[in-house]
């Protein structure tokens, strides 16, 4: 994609010391000024969000976040469904973008992992009972919540690795079903979605070992090592950006009850079913809904060739690709010169489906808590 949408600037400005004014983090380009930046705008504007709880499937209980447009009125609602291990706090410089060039935008934590609830005694193992409760919770989230609170008019996921599986296999369900009076969504942005996990051995072989460590009781044990989350190595398969992962990994080590290590054997078998499952969906059958695909080049974590799929059997409606040879696993938090191509490609899609933007009612606080589907 060529098209691409300048953002609004930034109402706060910041100045050095002596007075001086560093190169504006206002724009795109940040990453001069990005220590400066996230302690002055970028964290104030994350603490100053509302967290609320809804009930997920069995009475989890998830938080999430609702952000309205900053400025000319809300033209599309756009929902964060995040990756494995992942907080929304991890989208904060995104939904900040978002906001600010007039998108309302949603964010939730899966459950076990980010500020949700976890499922274990043990909260830094990852683990998920089955992968249908991920797709459960945003079944819920879009209906009870979103549905309920948004102003605009067109929603529009944006999900991340794991988050693009959970979000895939929602449309897969809602495409077999009867069609709803209101759609949920209108379309997906998926950032390497999770379609095959990348691993050193096949994924059959793999899936028989974890499956056969659950048959002997140890699904909830860690399915490899090092275990437990470890900041000093962390992130440096998702991005070249020294100074947003310099960033995020002294976050998570100041914000503990975030932090989660490595999957468990059950996560592991439910993520490899849900994938395969997926890729057969793809093939046979195909997504009906406008589709825009961010690519990595050098992505580790998953399988980018798996991603074709998306591209040889979308159903006729509109697809748009960035495509990024040089960004790795995570394009939302890369370098200035990736993100900017990744963010101003989004907005220029989002642009297609833009909502009228009307006046911003108040509204009373409610119940944050409601019950699950």
């Amino acid at each position: 994609m060529e098209d691409h949408v300048d953002l609004q600037k930034s109402s706060t400005s910041m100045s050095n010391s002596d007075g001086a004014t560093p190169r504006s983090s206002s724009g795109l380009h940040r990453e001069e000024v990005y220590p400066q930046f996230a302690r002055e705008e970028l964290e104030p504007f994350f603490d100053s969000l509302e967290q609320k709880v809804f009930l997920g499937r069995n009475g989890v209980s998830l938080r999430y976040i609702h952000v309205n447009a900053a400025e000319r009125g809300d033209r599309c609602v756009v929902v964060v469904v995040p990756g494995r291990t992942e907080s929304f706090f991890k989208y904060a410089e995104t939904i900040w973008d978002l906001s600010r060039a007039g998108h309302e935008v949603f964010a939730y934590d899966h459950r076990g992992q980010g500020y949700s609830e976890r499922l274990l005694a043990d909260p830094q193992v990852g683990y998920v009972r089955e992968f249908d409760d991920y797709v459960a919770d945003l079944k819920t989230f879009l209906s009870m919540i979103v549905a309920k609170e948004k102003q605009a008019q067109k929603v529009f996921l944006l999900a991340h690795s794991m988050g693009g599986a959970v979000a895939l296999k929602l449309q897969q369900r809602l495409q077999a079903a009867a069609p709803l009076p209101t759609p949920l969504f209108d379309g997906l942005a998926l950032s390497a979605p999770m379609l095959e996990i990348s691993l050193e051995h096949p994924s059959f072989l793999v899936e028989a070992v974890v499956s056969v460590r659950c048959l002997m009781g140890q699904g909830q044990k860690y399915a490899s090592l090092p275990g437990p989350f470890d900041a000093a190595t962390y992130g440096a398969d998702l991005t070249s950006s020294d100074e947003r992962l310099k960033w995020y990994r002294s976050s998570l080590s100041a914000r503990p009850e975030i932090q989660l290590g490595m999957p468990s054997n059950q996560w592991m078998k439910e993520a490899l079913r849900a994938s395969s499952g997926l890729r057969r969906w793809l093939s046979e059958e195909g997504i009906n809904l406008p589709v825009f695909l961010i690519a990595p080049g050098k992505d580790s974590v998953v399988n980018t060739e798996r991603q074709e799929l998306l591209r040889r059997h979308h159903k006729g409606v509109l697809l748009e690709s960035v495509s990024l040879p040089f960004a790795k696993h995570d394009a939302l938090i890369e370098t200035d010169d990736i993100r900017a191509k990744v963010i101003e490609s989004l907005l220029s899609f989002l642009e297609h489906f833009d909502s009228p933007a009307p006046p911003l009612p108040h509204h009373a606080e409610e119940d944050p808590s409601h019950d699950p589907m």
